[in-house]
């Protein structure tokens, strides 16, 4: 039998401070953390930012959360990826062959993958495309923004030389800071993203089609529920609390659970801003008709300037929520 479950420690910020997240292996998080904590306390003695690690897992990956002030989370990126330079480095120089030289950390080949929000995205793609192709030939690295949110945020993987994609980070950090919304998701929990924060992959940014789907095929939108089954644990260490996932033949009944089919839930995904029309209708009629068949309250971003998706956010009870999101690809589907 379980206990109560403790409560989740929820970050606070100032008003005007911007959130930054990068996903980190556990041995990068180890490293991050250091002996005994020693790491963090460091850095967070020498910045002032705030630094943590949420337990539960993105797709397999940890969450570094880094708070504050712009100029504290510029020293906590710049810490994060001097350790995730140092992974990269030790794998580099395992499958280097003898005499090839020493590899520097600033030369080694890295990833690294961002968790933004759809507004930062659509800043960093800008008009057209426009303000990515720049960046990508200002700094000589690869951008690739995964067109589907999850939670409200998306991922944006930056591939290039160990010090320009670090120097890149950096700068992506202006857009965070400018889009003013990166608090509002500093507290998502992943617990409840697929079995040990795993999931399937929807694809990145192709113009022309969408995030592949199973069989190959092409999906129009895919969402994730915003945790309404999160299940938050006890704290690991000081640095972030541990997911537990109760017994597995509970979570498969949970479509057929009254008490699941009754809570409140919220989704979010994109449609491609050119049929956001088609899921309106004139006047509103259908998302009207969505909303009173349903119960759900559905609402549709206004478009970004050069942005190629808008995002649906859909608010009711989960079974509503359900229902509701099939009506919107459905009108995504249809030919009028």
């Amino acid at each position: 039998m379980f206990g109560p479950r403790p409560k989740r420690q929820r970050l606070e910020f100032q008003p005007g401070d911007l959130v930054v997240k990068i996903l980190v292996s556990t041995r990068t998080a180890s490293k991050i953390i250091g002996t005994g904590g020693a790491g963090v306390k460091a850095l967070r003695a020498q910045s002032g930012v705030t630094l943590h690690i949420w337990e539960n897992k993105f797709r397999g990956l940890q969450v570094v959360v880094l708070g504050g002030p712009r100029a504290s989370v510029d020293q906590g990126v710049t810490f994060v990826i001097e350790k995730l330079m140092e992974e990269a480095q030790a794998g580099s120089q395992a499958a280097q062959l003898p005499g090839e030289g020493d590899l520097s950390d600033l030369s080694v080949q890295l990833s690294v993958q961002l968790l933004l929000t759809p507004n930062t995205v659509s800043k960093i793609i800008g008009a057209k495309g426009t303000t990515i192709a720049q960046l990508r030939q200002e700094y000589g690295c690869h951008l690739e923004a995964e067109k589907v949110p999850y939670n409200g945020e998306q991922v944006l993987k930056v591939t290039g030389q160990g010090d320009m994609v670090q120097q890149l980070v950096l700068r992506l950090a202006e857009f965070v800071e400018g889009a003013g919304d990166s608090q509002q998701v500093a507290n998502n929990d992943y617990g409840s993203y697929g079995i040990d924060g795993g999931g399937d992959d929807f694809g990145t940014w192709s113009k022309g089609s969408g995030p592949k789907g199973k069989g190959g095929k092409s999906v129009v939108a895919t969402g994730t529920f915003a945790a309404p089954m999160a299940t938050p644990g006890k704290g690991h260490g000081g640095y972030g609390p541990s997911g537990h996932f109760g017994e597995m033949h509970s979570l498969l009944q949970a479509e057929q659970d009254p008490s699941v089919l009754s809570s409140v839930s919220t989704i979010q995904f994109a449609i491609p801003a050119e049929s956001v029309s088609r899921v309106l209708g004139k006047g509103g009629i259908f998302s009207k008709e969505i909303g009173r068949n349903t119960g759900v309250k559905v609402v549709i971003d206004p478009p970004v300037p050069g942005a190629e998706t808008c995002v649906v956010t859909l608010t009711g009870q989960v079974g509503g929520v359900n229902r509701a999101h099939c009506m919107v690809v459905s009108r995504l589907l249809s030919q009028y």
